[in-house]
């Protein structure tokens, strides 16, 4: 592998890092918004309103990845997935506990298991960077 290859190969880790850890934030901001009793009445428009823009872009990006490239399916794909997951969040909260499940005699809650997720994301992505680098 060169060292270009490598170079994109970490800056592209390094993005896709800060977008999960942006994510994360994200998520962490609606949810201390909806318990919060001077914000919980805004949040119900904000999460429409991130869902919506984030749906336009995804639109936007199919588009160009129609008309232009194939590369711009991939930024699609994470704006359609952040406006899936906003979605998801408004549901769990304006519907009460909707999205929570009992498995195993447990009780889930959807934030906890959303979390959990990205942060495993996270980790597996940044484990396999460091493989493809140890091993050329």
């Amino acid at each position: 592998m060169k060292k270009v290859d490598i170079d994109k190969l970490v800056s592209k880790a390094m993005i896709v890092a800060t977008a999960i850890l942006g994510i994360m934030l994200g998520a962490w901001l609606i949810q201390e918004g909806y318990f919060n009793y001077n914000t919980t009445l805004a949040m119900h428009w904000i999460t429409i309103v991130i869902s919506v823009i984030a749906l336009v872009i995804a639109i936007a990006f199919v588009v160009l990845g129609i008309k232009k490239e194939q590369k711009f399916f991939e930024p699609a794909s994470w704006s359609a997935g952040i406006a899936i997951f906003t979605t998801l969040l408004k549901i769990n909260y304006e519907v009460g506990h909707g999205l929570n499940f009992t498995a195993f005699g447990k009780s889930f809650m959807f934030f906890n298991v959303s979390m959990y997720v990205l942060v495993a994301a996270l980790i597996l992505y940044v484990t396999y960077v460091v493989y493809r680098i140890i091993r050329y």
